[in-house]
């Protein structure tokens, strides 16, 4: 029994090392590259950062080094293999042992890569020795770009884009934060053996005056945390906020809102619970699109009378990113609980009135809005729907108005066509508020920005985007 045992063992080491020696006869060069234990980090000013090896899979050319020939890849082919062409406006930053060399990406097809014993060693097309022992390669992007790096922001100013590639070489500090110690013994004593971790950090104080009122640090997926103290760690092309012990408390960064308003869209949950609770009705107006920059240029300038004659609205914080989605969800959610979910358990009904389905809820009635006129503009159609249905009593009822997004978007959202619809849309809430007999709460799901050829746009962490306005209308 036990011999046979033995041979089935042996068969299946066979098998398993014939499996193993055609997947990786068979692995392609991506592949390869992932796999492989010496890396040589493209990073900087990207979405993502990138780690090469196995550079013998790409050799396309020879240099002559010392009168030998060696095999070489030009950075242009090592780029393309990642994705990244000439003509991206960046420069690159190659940092060596004990110098850096930086040119512009257009001359990249002059530098020869190789590597030799988990080394990495760039020449130029004479065969010329540059750096040894590389490390990084930086991409470093030629033009401001607020959808990518580390923003910061407070209510009325976009204060600086940071890039990664800003910190590649100088302006920042590395600090050193114990990782964990080890009791080690001999003979005679026991000591202790403390490790510690290098970080490239940077002080915020350098950059903003201390202290604010509130500030706030956002990541990509939108978490958010007060900033109380602490560092900016720049970990390749990430920013991560760490502790003073070097603990990470908030990773890949997005932004930082200096005087973070109190107000945020989740009022809107708590507001409406608060007036459902005491059996009053409920209107909440969505008006997409509509930042509290141009909401406060609209009243100055006369463009909403009605809303004119109301207190003027807070500022609000929406969610990021600033997209429809990500506001609504951030609206009717808090702490676990949903309005919709919260109405349907106490027998109320809520209606949902928008040209577009923008929220998916099993308790929440959908009322589609058709473009009676077939003008390509809803505005009109919603303002109807929400009059016929007022009669029904229902508690709560939410409404999409889109008309000033799509021309903030297709114009500027100062534009004469953008404004021409937020005027109208005043008119229609002003004839809401004769009618509907409960509160009325009027907020926007983000801010639309203008950009270089005057046209908006949105969902960039500045502060035209992420600043709403928030009003109630009590009866």
């Amino acid at each position: 029994m036990g011999k046979k045992l033995y041979i089935s063992l042996f068969i299946l080491l066979i098998i398993f090392a014939i499996s193993s020696f055609y997947i990786l006869r068979n692995t392609d060069d991506s592949t390869l590259m992932e796999i492989n234990s010496t890396k040589l980090v493209v990073s900087g000013d990207l979405d993502e950062e990138y780690k090469i090896g196995n550079l013998n899979k790409l050799y396309n050319s020879d240099v002559q080094f010392n009168g030998n020939i060696i095999k070489t890849v030009d950075l242009k082919t090592v780029f393309d293999s990642i994705g990244i062409t000439s003509e991206n406006n960046y420069k690159i930053q190659i940092s060596g042992e004990d110098k850096v060399i930086e040119t512009k990406l257009v001359n990249i097809e002059n530098y020869f890569l190789t590597e030799n014993e988990e080394n990495f060693t760039l020449f130029d097309s004479s065969g010329n020795l540059l750096l040894e022992n590389i490390g990084n390669i930086y991409l470093v992007n030629l033009h401001e770009d607020w959808d990518i790096g580390l923003n910061i922001i407070d209510p009325e100013t976009n204060i600086v884009n940071l890039m990664p590639s800003d910190f590649s070489i100088s302006n920042y500090k590395i600090s050193s934060f114990k990782s964990n110690s080890v009791a080690i013994s001999n003979q005679e004593e026991v000591f202790q053996e403390i490790h510690y971790n290098k970080k490239k950090i940077i002080d915020l104080n350098e950059f903003l005056e201390f202290p604010q009122i509130r500030t706030t640090l956002v990541n990509r997926g939108g978490e958010k945390v007060t900033y109380e103290d602490g560092f900016i760690e720049i970990a390749g092309n990430v920013f991560n906020l760490i502790d003073k012990n070097g603990r990470i408390v908030l990773e890949d960064l997005k932004g930082i809102i200096v005087n973070t308003p109190v107000y945020n869209i989740n009022d809107v949950y708590l507001d409406s619970m608060h007036y459902l609770k005491k059996d009053e009705q409920v209107l909440i107006i969505i008006i997409n699109g509509l930042g509290y920059y141009q909401y406060v240029n609209a009243y100055n300038n006369g463009d909403i009378p009605f809303l004119q004659t109301q207190t003027i609205a807070n500022r609000s914080l929406t969610a990021y990113e600033p997209t429809t989605e990500n506001a609504l969800k951030e609206m009717f959610n808090y702490e676990g609980e949903n309005l919709f979910n919260q109405m349907r358990s106490i027998n109320n009904e809520s209606i949902y009135i928008s040209n577009f389905k923008y929220i998916e809820n099993e308790n929440l009635e959908y009322i589609k809005v058709e473009d009676a006129n077939n003008d390509y503009f809803y505005d009109d159609d919603t303002f109807l729907k929400i009059e016929e249905i007022i009669s029904n009593n229902n508690s709560l009822i939410v409404s999409n108005f889109t008309d000033y997004e799509k021309n903030a978007l297709a114009f500027g959202p100062n534009s004469d066509e953008a404004l021409k619809t937020l005027k109208n849309l005043d008119n229609y809430i002003s004839q809401i508020s004769d009618i509907w007999p409960g509160n009325i709460i009027i907020t926007s799901d983000s801010g639309i920005h203008e950009t270089e050829e005057g046209e908006g746009t949105g969902g960039q962490f500045r502060y035209e985007d992420l600043f709403v306005p928030y009003i109630i209308i009590e009866k």
